[in-house]
């Protein structure tokens, strides 16, 4: 079962990580705005289907990841609980 639960949790993380790109790849012409630089020049005309799909995908990937942290926890837990707990 620990076997199954941390192949969920990798496939989980793979998602997040597609789903984080789909929102942060912009093209090498996109410039940061503004006095802290936190305005990306490219957001407007990124595809507008990329941000639903994004939270779409996380929706299903943050609870298969924590799939694969319990495993993560069982495995600890046979040798020490108390940090298994933490």
């Amino acid at each position: 079962m620990e076997k199954i639960l941390a192949i969920v949790g990798i496939t989980g993380g793979i998602l997040c990580a597609v789903a984080d790109c789909l929102l942060d790849l912009k093209g090498a012409e996109n410039q940061k705005l503004g006095k802290q630089k936190v305005i990306d020049s490219k957001w407007s005309q990124m595809a507008h289907w990329r941000f639903p799909a994004s939270i779409i995908i996380a929706m299903f990937a943050v609870p298969m990841y924590t799939a694969g942290f319990w495993a993560l926890m069982n495995r600890v837990d046979a040798s020490h609980t108390r940090l298994a707990l933490v």
